[in-house]
């Protein structure tokens, strides 16, 4: 089934959004989802300027030594 919805409208967005959470996850599973995401923690505005902006480069060599650890990790 295709809903067709005003994207425009937040509280419809939220309203269907939440209507085929419950469905595909039950109540509990909706709560449990959501609570990943409305967890608040710090203080964004002022930690986003504590932290140095990372060149792509730096990320991309970041993960890479997180993969790797993680796979020696898993071959234990």
């Amino acid at each position: 089934m295709t809903v067709t919805i005003d994207t425009d409208d937040c509280v419809e967005i939220r309203r269907i959004g939440l209507k085929a959470l419950n469905k595909a996850l039950g109540m509990d599973g909706t709560k449990a989802f959501l609570q990943q995401y409305t967890r608040r923690r710090g203080d964004y505005t002022k930690e986003k300027y504590d932290h140095p902006q990372f060149t792509l480069d730096e990320v991309l060599v970041a993960m890479r030594s997180t993969d790797k650890e993680e796979m020696d990790g898993a071959a234990m």
